[in-house]
């Protein structure tokens, strides 16, 4: 069932505001800025830290599109966002989300991860 679901989701998902594009060596630079973040570590089972530009070249190359694995870049304007991903698993389905904020975030509440 994973294949046939992987073979139906789309490389490109385009809104007016956002595009979810395939990830791509050009925004490894990007992404390891952002996932370079402890506190985002701790909440992602999988994410090294620190995590370098090689994680992100690794993370492009071989997991993005792997066989359990279906991610996407979020792009804002052009500009690398962050990353939302589906775990594609026989039993249970999970995705996983982290965007940095480049606007001003308001007063934390307890809980709030502080994203770059």
């Amino acid at each position: 069932m994973t294949a046939a679901l992987k073979d139906c989701l789309p490389a490109t998902l385009t809104t007016t505001r956002l595009v979810l594009a395939t990830p791509a060596m050009a925004h490894v630079p990007q992404m390891a800025a952002l996932a370079n973040n402890k506190r985002i570590h701790e909440v992602l089972s999988r994410l090294p830290h620190p995590y370098t530009e090689k994680d992100g070249e690794h993370f492009v190359s071989e997991i993005a599109r792997g066989e359990t694995e279906f991610a996407w870049s979020i792009l804002r304007d052009g500009d690398y966002v962050g990353t939302v991903g589906l775990h594609l698993l026989p039993d249970l389905g999970r995705a996983a989300l982290a965007v940095r904020r480049p606007w001003p975030v308001p007063q934390r509440e307890a809980g709030d991860l502080p994203v770059p």
